[in-house]
């Protein structure tokens, strides 16, 4: 399956830039050209281009587990390669030892386990 991104080649204000972002994903425009000693439409249509080229996908909220009860749950569809009871098993297993993966769904349809 053909990537529907091609690949972009970053430099180091490309890289410095990344850096900064996901270092602080709310931080201001003006404030991102002074950390990468960019002028402020240089560093914006670089931002830009990044965004549009699928590498910066978005800009995300961390949540503390603390404050927020110590539970977050999260549902997630899994496709197995090869569908055999051995391949599940083994999969259902790997899971099962890790304790922050209590649950597994199984149903019948697109994917394989929830």
């Amino acid at each position: 399956m053909k990537s529907k991104y091609e690949p972009v080649r970053l430099d180091a204000w490309d890289v410095r830039i990344l850096s900064e972002v996901q270092s602080d994903g709310r931080i201001s425009k003006s404030e991102l050209a002074k950390r990468v000693h960019l002028s402020a439409s240089a560093c914006s249509k670089r931002l830009r281009m990044l965004q549009a080229a699928g590498i910066i996908e978005g800009f995300y909220a961390r949540l503390s587990p603390a404050l927020t009860g110590g539970v977050i749950f999260v549902m997630v569809e899994v496709a197995l390669d090869r569908h055999r009871l051995e391949n599940q098993r083994h999969f259902e297993t790997a899971i099962q030892q890790n304790p922050g993966n209590p649950e597994l769904l199984g149903y019948r349809g697109g994917g394989s386990i929830i």
